[in-house]
């Protein structure tokens, strides 16, 4: 039997803001991405304090549970088909998904930007991984394999955990486990995003000053503000009471777009409409317009355990003993005791930072518009970093409180 201990998965995202066509699955496979994104973005905003900012990433932590779905079988594989959204786009062999995400994981960049994706793999010395999941984690998902000594070593073994993310995230992030977190562990999954892009058009630096900011769209506080007044994709949705702009990275293919509900308090009720249908329509109706747009400079940080969440979503066989995991190293007695996730985003002048980690821990167990549209963001409001070729959220985020 496989030594008791902790199977941790740890993903961080960067992405730093200053057109391609994709298909068939690579699109699919956005789209579940994204699905899930919303699903787990309400589910964190409705048992968060009214005035708590939710930020992470969707891609990070899809990546994440992937790895984990590369090693599943029976209940525990159609559970993390179901919530990913890989059952409702019609992916649910194991080679279509890891064949489709290896496809995704090579077709990511862009001129003037850069997106990075690595993967790592430590794993206990006592705890034999099966080759061919070995081969998996190599050919799909990049990922290094190292053996270590989570029994007599665990302080290098953390060290070594947090130095790779800190030299993933460009120093970012770089705590993400600990002694105590890895106590009785076996193996940590570990995977980085690092996006660093420059706005298309930046901001000018003169014309930032300070405009209040409605904290919870009653409290108004002062904060710094950019503002620009240009051409950009632009449109009123009337369905969400909110209207919408994008603001592209510099080589077209990634862009931040912000939804704004029309009521200072209306961010609650947009989040419960949002949809992946009701997205794509918002891509769609964006269209080339002068706006007057002023946009608060903003840092967020958050860290969440996500088991609940999850669950909730229905993930539940494998943070249970009816957990499979069979296809990681031969043998039923492994579950997910943990995913812990952190994300961090600054949003200036040049452009954005954003980084993300996601630990995964297991356990052997027993319309028409003005002439110049003004877009204020002086309210709670919704962002999202996405991939226009394939609309894939990378990020997003819900603004309530500055």
């Amino acid at each position: 039997m496989s030594p008791r201990g902790t199977f941790l998965l740890l993903i961080a995202t960067l992405a730093l803001a200053g057109h391609v066509s994709a298909q068939g699955d690579e699109t699919e496979l956005a789209r579940a991405n994204s699905e899930f994104g919303l699903s787990l973005l309400k589910e964190l905003c409705s048992t968060r304090k009214p005035q708590e900012n939710v930020f992470f990433s969707p891609s990070s932590i899809f990546a994440a549970l992937t790895m984990v779905y590369a090693g599943a079988k029976g209940r525990s594989a159609a559970d993390l088909e179901t919530v990913l959204g890989l059952r409702r786009a019609k992916i649910t062999t194991r080679d279509a998904v890891l064949g489709t995400y290896r496809t995704y994981l090579n077709d990511l960049q862009s001129p003037n930007v850069t997106l990075k994706i690595a993967n790592a793999a430590l794993v206990d010395k006592r705890l034999g991984l099966l080759e061919s999941y070995k081969r998996d984690l190599a050919e799909t998902f990049s990922a290094k394999v190292r053996s270590v000594d989570f029994q007599n070593n665990l302080k290098k073994v953390v060290s070594e955990i947090n130095q790779w993310f800190k030299s993933k995230t460009s120093g970012k992030i770089s705590d993400m486990a600990s002694e105590e977190s890895l106590r009785g562990g076996v193996m940590v999954l570990m995977n980085a995003i690092y996006f660093k892009g420059s706005w298309k058009n930046a901001f000018d630096t003169n014309q930032t000053s300070h405009f209040p900011f409605y904290n919870g769209g009653i409290e108004p506080v002062q904060v710094k503000t950019m503002t620009c007044r240009s051409t950009m994709n632009y449109c009123t949705l009337p369905e969400l009471k909110s209207q919408a702009v994008q603001l592209p990275y510099s080589g077209d293919r990634y862009s931040m777009v912000i939804v704004l509900p029309n009521d200072r308090a209306g961010l609650p009720q947009l989040i419960r409409a949002l949809s992946v249908r009701t997205i794509l329509t918002l891509l769609k109706k964006l269209s080339p317009h002068q706006v007057k747009l002023r946009l608060p400079k903003f840092e967020l940080s958050t860290k969440y355990k996500l088991v609940d969440a999850l669950k909730k979503l229905g993930l539940i066989s494998i943070f249970s003993n009816q957990a499979d995991l069979s296809g990681i190293s031969g043998d039923r007695n492994l579950i997910v005791s943990d995913v812990v996730h952190k994300a961090m985003v600054g949003v200036s002048e040049e452009g954005t930072v954003a980084t993300a980690a996601t630990e995964v821990k297991f356990l052997v167990s027993s319309g028409g518009y003005p002439d110049i549209a003004e877009f204020y963001v002086d309210h709670p409001f919704l962002f999202v970093i996405c991939d226009t070729a394939t609309n894939q959220i990378h990020f997003i985020g819900a603004v309530h409180k500055l």
